[in-house]
């Protein structure tokens, strides 16, 4: 005998065999073990209290599920006068008829599942198409794709923060550019910290096209007056 072989063949018997209780299942796989441990030697002996502090079960209880395995056949127990321990023969269950069939039937679920035809991930749908002479069956595969469960968010924009005096300050002496902090801020203060009729979104650009401005300034004359803008191609006839 071989004990995953015959605990194997008691799985399979199980199986088939639903009325058998969990307290009967658990005494034959410890029996099975107490005669794989004697060499599978038939009879061997245990004790009643051995058994019940390996399975958990009460003495009562162990009497109960060692009859139960009995009219099932799965083993033989013999009571010995006095206190020694009872005896207990094995029934093995390996290439038993039951079994043979039992395996017969699992290889025959096996090569069903295996002839089932391949699930292909599109369908095939067929359209006739006329010609003047002739008339054919088109065959159009069309993939199923899965629409994306989980839409993209697009991702929402900073709300604005209007600065302080001391940060437009600070942004105007890193950049370099000419342009009155002080100014800048009251007059978008007073504005709402509005471009027109749009909420500002950034015034480091706003401080930047107020520098553009400022620089143009710079190029009028002190008087106010503007600067007549010279010909460029004054140096072809002026000679």
């Amino acid at each position: 005998m071989n004990y995953m072989a015959e605990l194997n063949a008691f799985d399979d018997w199980v199986d088939e065999n639903e009325s058998l209780s969990p307290t009967a299942r658990l005494l034959y796989i410890q029996l099975l073990q107490r005669c794989n441990k004697a060499r599978w030697v038939q009879p061997f002996t245990v004790s009643l209290s051995r058994l019940a502090f390996k399975t958990g079960l009460s003495i009562s209880g162990v009497q109960k599920a060692r009859n139960q395995l009995k009219q099932y056949g799965l083993i033989d127990w013999k009571s010995r006068s006095g206190q020694q321990s009872a005896e207990y023969t094995i029934t093995s269950l390996v290439g038993t008829e039951y079994q043979q069939t039992y395996q017969q039937q699992e290889q025959q679920q096996y090569q069903q599942v295996e002839q089932q035809p391949y699930q292909q991930p599109y369908h095939i749908e067929r359209h006739k198409t006329k010609d003047i002479n002739t008339t054919s069956n088109e065959v159009v595969c069309v993939e199923q794709i899965e629409d994306d469960p989980k839409p993209k968010r697009k991702s929402k924009a900073k709300p604005f923060v209007k600065p302080t005096i001391e940060e437009i300050r600070a942004y105007i002496d890193e950049k370099g550019v000419s342009v009155d902090a002080e100014k800048f801020y009251h007059f978008y203060e007073s504005k709402g910290w509005m471009v027109g009729k749009n909420k500002m979104k950034s015034w480091t650009s706003a401080i930047q096209t107020w520098a553009r401005g400022s620089d143009k300034n710079k190029r009028t004359s002190t008087d106010g007056e503007t600067k007549p803008k010279q010909d460029k191609y004054a140096h072809l006839y002026l000679r």
